[in-house]
């Protein structure tokens, strides 16, 4: 009886524990947001943006990465377990290339209809490299944080119903402003429509798969795409 009490106090104790790291995660991640826009408030429609870019890297870094990783110090959870499992086979497959394809819908849709795209004019290889480069790590950093900390340790406390809800909250609530950027170009419902589409696909393919490689090389190949729309290399 009492080695029972023992288990379900620890049981509590880590769910308030994992609850906590995520509210530690946000506060962090709030704080350097709003230091950002007070020291950028013009960052979307900055010219030169090398400096915002790199301001918001390294707040990414410590509030969805660096908070994550303390966590797991302090448990017996594996890094590999944050959406890094390696089965190999089928499910490695279709981690990747299903990841793939679902950054595909917006990046059609953001190239068809112009949509950041003219945040790429005028910038020659190197530039458009070195910003590619940061915006890549930025997007690697949201699905590490949403899927692979977010997602799969709410599944794991919680169970894949409260873990999808809670995820597209979070998702949901960092990708205002772009849901805002894109309405005048598809509409406020599309908008929606397609940050939840992201949302909630991601999720189900990273519950089935607890995988989030092909996630990140989607999102990166998403901006890719915009960068080519923007030099005017690729058009549909």
């Amino acid at each position: 009886m009492s080695m029972l009490k023992n288990k379900n106090n620890a049981d509590a104790f880590n769910s308030w524990y994992l609850t906590g790291s995520i509210v530690v995660s946000l506060v962090v991640a709030a704080v350097g947001y709003s230091i950002q826009f007070i020291i950028y408030p013009d960052y979307f429609l900055s010219v030169n943006p090398a400096i915002p870019y790199l301001f918001r890297a390294i707040r990414m870094l410590l509030g969805y990465v660096i908070v994550p990783i303390i966590f797991l110090q302090t448990t017996e959870i594996a890094l590999s377990e944050l959406g890094f499992n390696n089965t190999g086979g089928k499910e490695l497959l279709l981690a990747f290339f299903g990841g793939v394809l679902i950054y595909l819908v917006p990046g059609y849709i953001f190239v068809k209809f112009h949509i950041f795209t003219s945040e790429w004019y005028g910038y020659d290889l190197w530039q458009s490299l070195f910003y590619l480069s940061l915006i890549g790590l930025m997007a690697g950093i949201t699905d590490f944080w949403t899927r692979g900390y977010i997602l799969l340790m709410l599944n794991r406390k919680y169970g894949a119903t409260v873990a999808i809800i809670g995820q597209n909250l979070l998702w949901f609530g960092i990708h205002m402003y772009e849901i805002l950027l894109i309405s005048p170009y598809i509409g406020l419902v599309s908008a929606i429509t397609l940050t939840l589409f992201l949302g909630i696909t991601g999720d189900l393919l990273t519950l089935h798969t607890r995988n989030i490689s092909g996630l990140i090389v989607g999102h990166v190949i998403l901006n890719l795409l915009i960068m080519l729309g923007g030099q005017g290399l690729i058009s549909w």
